[in-house]
């Protein structure tokens, strides 16, 4: 399994995806970065480790084992076959959860957002091509807007593990048969924040800014890691100050990493969210590459941030932390110009957030990132009543992924 030649043909999907080709390339690498056999032993030992009683790693990561093996290893496993339906933002996340899966015996139908449809039968023939013990076991199910053959599908299944909008996820519970058990494995939407400290503020370097920026720019801030809310402690002075270094942080990234440019309807809402904004007394700070925006609000403005893409809205607070437990319970990673300490996790965790790191790692999680605090193995192995925890304290932090990668 880890040794599956890179996909390199991702970046002729651009189009497509809605994504730049340098997104596309940089999102794969990072997940290939990652397809190591530490990794997917951290990943089974947090999540299923009595796998790892049953047979070495080695066996488990080898994309040669026939499934009838698998089978044999973990006869327990509940769920046979399992429809994944992803969301449109990040395609190299989605394969990824796919490689995960297929540690156990199970089959996955895959439902892709539509822009995905091409890029995923591409990866699963790839799969098929390099690793076909595990290929065969995934196929592609797009029945467009047909809810009466998704209806079929679904009862064909053991499991959905489906990422969206609330409403999206409760489509999917709505066409679950009354007469079967169907477990759901939902991604609802999440936030991200970032946050400076007061003594942070002056020693902010370059690189620092870079690597924040880089936050900022992958998959044009639409996934769910991206940061959408930055919290300055200091005035709205500070704010700016950090604010104008950042933009220009923004157009030295885009120089690798160009943004696929937005539709027109989305640039009317954006145009119309940031008036609002000025009304309010924001201050807009508007790169010169990609559509990167700063909006600045005024000291005890409401935290409720611009959810577009590539708009980061800063607030200048007196408590980040306290600032971004309004997120609850909906948080999901949180950024710091240095690895937040144990008191940030043990604050912000209840909140919902379960990622933690320095800047230029919120969107490169391990591996075994314990995804919503779900888990990709856990809820297919799990029994009902324990797979899906009202929640979790659990939190990952990037300091423990460098010591293992």
């Amino acid at each position: 399994m880890i040794h599956l030649p890179f996909p390199d043909f991702v970046t002729s999907f651009a189009n497509q995806t809605g994504n730049s080709a340098q997104t596309l390339l940089l999102g794969f690498q990072r997940v290939w970065k990652n397809l190591t056999r530490n990794g997917f032993y951290e990943l089974i030992k947090r999540e299923v480790p009595d796998l790892l009683d049953r047979a070495p790693i080695d066996t488990w990561i080898n994309a040669g084992l026939p499934t009838q093996h698998r089978e044999k290893l973990a006869p327990d496993c509940p769920v046979k076959r399992l429809l994944l339906v992803t969301a449109s933002t990040v395609p190299s996340a989605s394969f990824q959860d796919i490689l995960v899966s297929l540690i156990l015996p199970i089959h996955i139908l895959v439902r892709p957002a539509q822009n995905l449809v091409p890029i995923t039968q591409a990866l699963i023939d790839h799969l098929k091509t390099f690793a076909p013990e595990l290929g065969n076991r995934v196929s592609i199910c797009d029945v467009g807007h047909d809810d009466d053959a998704l209806t079929q599908i679904i009862a064909r299944c053991d499991a959905i593990n489906v990422s969206g909008s609330d409403e999206t996820i409760e489509h999917y519970r709505r066409l679950i048969p009354q007469n079967q058990r169907i477990r759901v494995i939902s991604h609802g939407h999440r936030i991200s924040a970032a946050a400076v400290m007061h003594d942070d503020l002056p020693q902010m370097t370059h690189d620092d800014f870079q690597n924040l920026a880089m936050d900022l720019s992958i998959w044009d801030a639409t996934g769910c890691l991206s940061p959408k809310a930055i919290f300055i402690q200091g005035t709205k002075a500070d704010a700016l100050t950090f604010s104008k270094k950042l933009i220009v942080a923004l157009d030295e990234v885009a120089l690798s990493l160009p943004e696929c440019a937005p539709e027109m309807s989305t640039l009317a809402q954006i145009n119309s969210m940031l008036r609002l904004a000025m009304i309010d007394g924001a201050a807009i700070l508007k790169a010169q590459k990609n559509h990167d925006t700063i909006v600045v609000f005024e000291p005890n403005t409401a935290v409720s941030p611009l959810l577009f893409p590539r708009i980061t809205s800063v607030y200048c607070v007196s408590s980040p932390m306290e600032s971004a437990r309004q997120f609850a319970p909906r948080g999901q990673a949180f950024g710091m110009k240095s690895m937040p300490s144990d008191a940030v996790v043990q604050k912000l965790s209840p909140a919902g957030y379960n990622y933690f790191c320095p800047f230029g790692q919120m969107q490169d999680p391990p591996i075994w990132w314990k995804h919503d605090a779900i888990g990709t193995l856990q809820p297919l192995m799990a029994s009902p009543k324990t797979f899906l925890p009202e929640h979790s304290n659990f939190a990952v932090t990037n300091d423990e992924s460098r010591a293992l990668l």
